[in-house]
């Protein structure tokens, strides 16, 4: 293949190039937060579903104990009615009686209402710890989602900066390399893990594979100089004349 010092220039300058923009792109692909990112969305999104059932839990014990607070209240109202009454009887036996019984029967109730509301309250103060001790780590998470978003978001930009910045050399250099050799260099570019090129190094070493080429393809490869294609890698071989 035929080449001019200066298309040789502009060569190295597009695999400098390339291979930035390759580094970028591994480096963005490698970056740790974005695996820690998609485990502590699994973690927040689990712990946000055993809030959400912690928090029915919750404020169905609190109206449990609302419903109760609610009717010892109006046992209480029609108790203090009843009280009055009696004194309004002013000897009416049978009146007296019957707000008594009343009364009797309210005090029994509110009894139970005491014990059944101490309990729902106890209930109510063991879920709500549990129920805080949810919060708390889901607001942990969060905070922690939020950190590695915005650490992986600041770094992510710098390289896709950095990536965008090599193609941009590359978009304008790879007219100015004639088409057969630029087809060559995007083959071994691809299949020799973004190192196109190489050079005869120690009268017959390709300096990237390292391989020693035979004696008769080196007399045609110095006969292509200044630029040739090693037979073991493939990769574009420069040769100094």
């Amino acid at each position: 293949m035929q080449a001019t010092p200066e298309q040789l220039k502009t060569l190295n300058k597009l695999q400098e190039a390339d291979r930035e923009a390759l580094l970028a792109q591994h480096e963005l692909d490698a970056l740790p937060q974005k695996g820690e990112i998609e485990r502590n969305k699994k973690r927040l999104a689990k712990v946000t579903e055993d809030a959400s059932k912690v928090e029915e839990m919750y404020q169905s014990a609190k109206h449990s104990l609302q419903l109760l607070q609610d009717e010892d209240q109006q046992l209480a109202d029609r108790q203090d009615s009843s009280k009055d009454r009696v004194d309004n009887a002013q000897g009416d036996f049978r009146s007296v009686t019957s707000l008594t019984r009343d009364l009797e029967g309210i005090a029994k109730r509110r009894e139970t209402l005491e014990f059944e509301m101490g309990k729902a309250n106890d209930r109510l103060a063991e879920i709500s710890k549990v129920r805080q001790q949810a919060m708390d780590a889901k607001q942990q998470l969060e905070d922690r989602q939020q950190k590695l978003q915005a650490t992986y978001d600041e770094q992510s930009s710098k390289l896709k900066q950095q990536y965008d910045e090599q193609k941009a050399i590359v978009d304008k250099l790879e007219p100015e390399v004639p088409a057969d050799l630029l087809k060559v260099y995007h083959r071994a570019y691809r299949h020799c893990g973004g190192v196109a090129i190489s050079y005869l190094v120690d009268g017959n070493h390709c300096s990237a594979c390292r391989s020693a080429i035979p004696e008769n393809r080196l007399i045609e490869i110095k006969r292509q100089a200044p630029i040739s294609v090693c037979p073991s890698c493939h990769r574009l071989l420069i040769v100094d004349e």
